[in-house]
């Protein structure tokens, strides 16, 4: 909010002058120019009635706190010159690009502009502008940027034209600087296609000479791909260990998904299986978790094309489905998808009652956390202290399981190793395993774990552990 110390009106001229502590604003033609430091005014603050209007030579004198400035009519046009923008650099396909922008090939759907452009009275407040002509009206087509740096992300396969401007603080467009940007879904299978001709031209006579002579020996009704069977578990999604995704055609194929689809994939089901009464995720949440940086209008662009990406990579590969219900965001897994996540957050409910679990559920639990840390091989800013509270929660758990007397002895080794491998420097459940061992008559596998506790202590602490075998074993 400004305080205003003068209002001044020119007859003359049509235009309205107002002196604030922010500097001097002046209103003419439906325009509101404002005048500060940087566009030659001595100070940013004005002075109260501190204002000259000049009829002989048209100019304005102004006073303020740090001397007196005069606006001069004859250096108008310096305010209405538009700025001249110039493209810096752009990055496709972590691929720095030089001067020929007409058609440049994208297959992640990514791209980072870098402009900068010139003004002849105030470069500083110059901001930049573009839009993308080939979205579907459904998304926002424009970024805004005041560093000169439009980073684009995950557009769906189709031809687009990125339209930029500089406007600086008065208003004033420069002209248009457009790029071509093609999004394929992996142009790198363009290469093959005439050899693939070549060969299918080839071999379809002797393939249809062979097919029919099978034919007529051996008449087979045609066999068509099929969906799996309602309740049949045919693909797998892991976040326990490394993150995976199996497919029964085609092996694991998480690498089909971009970083960022895999990151919105991970945030959206780790909130949608996370056993509470509210699954989902708002948008607001998921934007300042994901796109925290970004403003309102460029994080709900890059949502929108985020999610849509995603949606088609989950129907491609029969995964499921993203649904928006009660203002949040779900994923739906379709029947045949396994996923150890919601296993576990069961499993862990169980281990919760004063009754301890079954041996099969123990087993189920113990099968899941052996596969390694939750998200073991990925990293975001969002998700360091989700992975901490669920390592712990499995870290407590198989500590219970190792303590358990009357539990199957193999079972509690099994757990002791575990916790060993995903938590290596707990001195307490170490410790403990290796007096578990000690007791069951396994000398050499207790002197084992506490040799790489040892290694793993001077790795991490530069210094040798305090104790040796023979204390741990014998204390009580």
């Amino acid at each position: 909010k400004n305080e205003v110390y003068f209002i001044k009106y020119i007859a003359t001229k049509d235009e309205l002058w107002i002196g604030t502590n922010n500097g001097a604003y002046k209103w003419k033609d439906n325009k509101l120019m404002n005048f500060q430091t940087s566009e030659g005014l001595a100070d940013d603050e004005t002075n109260r009635s501190a204002f000259l209007y000049n009829e002989q030579d048209g100019s304005v004198w102004i006073g303020t706190i740090g001397g007196v400035s005069i606006y001069q009519r004859n250096l108008e046009n310096l305010y209405s010159t538009k700025p001249i923008l110039n493209i810096d650099n752009v990055l496709v396909n972590n691929k720095a690009h030089g001067e020929d922008y007409s058609k440049l090939e994208s297959i992640d759907g990514n791209a980072t502009l870098k402009f900068s452009a010139m003004s002849l009275y105030n470069n500083p407040s110059i901001n930049y502008e573009t839009e993308i002509t080939g979205l579907d009206s459904e998304y926002y087509n424009e970024y805004t940027s005041a560093s000169g740096i439009i980073e684009i992300e995950d557009l769906p396969v189709g031809f687009y034209e990125l339209s930029t401007v500089a406007l600086d603080k008065f208003g004033n467009k420069s002209d248009k600087v457009k790029i071509n940007l093609n999004v394929s879904s992996d142009n790198r299978a363009s290469n093959f296609q005439v050899i693939i001709i070549i060969l299918f031209i080839l071999g379809s006579t002797y393939s249809f000479i062979v097919w029919r002579k099978k034919y007529s020996l051996n008449k087979r009704p045609e066999q068509e791909k099929s969906l799996p069977n309602a309740g049949e578990k045919t693909y797998c999604i892991n976040i326990f260990g490394n993150f995976t995704i199996v497919s029964p055609n085609d092996g694991t194929i998480e690498a089909k998904f971009s970083p960022r689809s895999r990151e919105l994939f991970l945030l959206l089901l780790i909130h949608s299986f996370n056993g509470n009464n509210l699954r989902g995720i708002s948008s607001e949440k998921m934007s300042k978790m994901i796109w925290e940086d970004s403003s309102t209008q460029n994080t709900k662009n890059k949502r929108n094309l985020a999610i849509k990406k995603l949606r088609e990579l989950l129907s491609e590969n029969l995964l499921g489905s993203i649904v928006f219900d009660s203002d949040r965001w779900i994923i739906k897994l379709n029947e045949s998808v396994s996923f150890d996540y919601p296993e576990w957050y069961n499993l862990r409910e169980k281990f919760k009652d004063t009754i301890f679990p079954g041996q099969n559920d123990i087993k189920d639990f113990l099968k899941i956390v052996g596969k390694g840390n939750f998200l073991n091989d990925l990293s975001y800013q969002w998700i360091e202290e989700i992975k901490i509270w669920h390592n712990n929660e499995s870290v407590n758990i198989l500590s219970r399981i190792t303590r358990e007397a009357g539990l199957d002895i193999d079972l509690r080794f099994e757990a002791g190793k575990i916790l060993n491998s995903i938590d290596p420097l707990n001195e307490t459940e170490i410790k403990y395993y290796i007096k578990l061992l000690y007791d069951q008559d396994k000398p050499s596998q207790a002197a084992y774990i506490y040799e790489q506790f040892c290694n793993e202590y001077q790795d991490i602490f530069g210094k040798k552990y305090k104790k040796d075998l023979t204390e741990i074993v014998s204390e009580k």
